[in-house]
C-alpha cells in the first residue's frame, strides 16, 4: 500500500517520532516537551488523537510495510520554516524520506514533473482556491505516482479532494479504516 504524507504529517512524524516506535507515556513526554519548546502551544486532543491514529499506523506497518511517499514541495514547505528548531526537527527524517522516495522513483522510472501535476491539477481540482494549491499539487503528485492515500490533516483540501474524479483517497490518518480498526485493539 501506497501512502503519501502532506507536510504536515510529516511535522508530526519528526516531533513524535520516539513515541510512534516506542509507545511509551515517557517517549510522549519528551515528544510533547519539544513539541512545546519549539515555541508551539501545547498539542491539542485532535492533534494527539492523530498522532496515536500515526502510532497505530507504525505498528500496522510493522507488517505491511507500505510505502511512504511525499512530494518534493513537501520538502520545500519545511525548508521555508523561519524557526531553525521547528525545522531541524525534520532533519533526520526527511533524509531517510528522501532516500526511499528516491530509490521508489527510481526503481518504478518515475520523474515527476511539474508541468504533469498543473495538467492533472486542471482536470480533477480546476476549481481549486490559491491558499490550496500547494496541497492540490501534492495530491496530483500522489495519483501520478499511484498511492492509495494522501494524507493530511487539512479537512477542507480533504473534501475537495473527495469530490474529484482522483482515484486517492485523501484523508487523515485517523480516518483510515484500516487505522480505526486497530486503533481498539492498541
Amino acid at each position: 500500500m501506497r501512502l503519501f504524507l502532506d507536510s504536515n504529517i510529516m511535522t508530526y512524524i519528526a516531533f513524535f517520532e520516539g513515541y510512534l516506535c516506542e509507545g511509551t507515556r515517557a517517549e510522549l513526554d519528551l515528544a510533547i516537551e519539544h513539541w512545546h519548546r519549539t515555541g508551539r502551544h501545547h498539542p491539542d486532543l485532535r492533534l494527539l488523537q492523530e498522532v496515536e491514529s500515526l502510532r497505530v499506523l507504525y505498528l500496522i506497518d510493522d507488517q505491511a510495510h507500505f510505502d511512504w511517499l511525499f512530494s518534493e514541495m513537501a520538502i520545500n514547505e519545511v525548508r521555508r520554516i523561519r524557526s531553525e528548531p521547528r525545522r531541524s526537527a525534520h532533519y533526520h527524517l526527511l533524509d531517510r524520506l528522501i532516500e526511499h522516495r528516491r530509490d521508489v522513483y527510481l526503481e518504478e522510472g518515475r520523474t515527476i514533473s511539474q508541468k504533469q501535476r498543473a495538467e492533472l491539477l486542471s482536470q480533477l481540482l480546476p476549481d481549486i482556491p490559491e491558499r490550496m494549491k500547494n496541497d492540490a499539487l501534492q495530491y496530483c503528485e500522489a495519483e501520478l505516482v499511484e498511492s492509495d492515500y494522501f494524507l493530511t490533516n487539512d479537512h477542507k483540501f480533504i473534501k475537495r479532494a473527495c469530490k474529484s474524479r482522483g482515484n486517492v483517497q485523501a484523508s487523515r490518518v485517523s480516518d483510515l479504516p484500516f487505522v480505526g480498526e486497530s486503533r481498539s485493539l492498541v
